[in-house]
């Protein structure tokens, strides 16, 4: 079911999820990933090289939004959908 047995490991996932979710680089990650079309206008490469690096580039600064909740499903079950609902309303009230 791919969850963390170790309560430990639980535990340090759901404090370092805790501090990142209110840190300077998850808010400057967000400023680039809440609006798509604005990162095009302001990084716009031309070509297929171009458009991949863009891509590269604004989907690391997607995942810098939200690796910790990834890792934070193996606290709770990836396939669970409570977990998955609970991650969704802490993120949103967040927001």
């Amino acid at each position: 079911m791919m969850v963390a047995t170790s309560p430990l490991l639980g535990a340090a996932l759901v404090v370092v999820a805790g501090g990142y979710q209110g840190s300077s680089a998850k808010f400057a990650c967000l400023e680039h990933c809440r609006s798509p079309a604005h990162f095009i206008f302001r990084n716009w490469r031309p070509g297929l090289t171009g458009a991949f690096r863009m891509g590269l580039k604004h989907g690391a600064f997607c995942v810098g939004c939200c690796w910790v909740l990834m890792g934070l499903l193996f606290v709770g079950g990836v396939m669970v959908l409570i977990a998955l609902v609970l991650l969704y309303r802490w993120t949103a009230a967040g927001s």
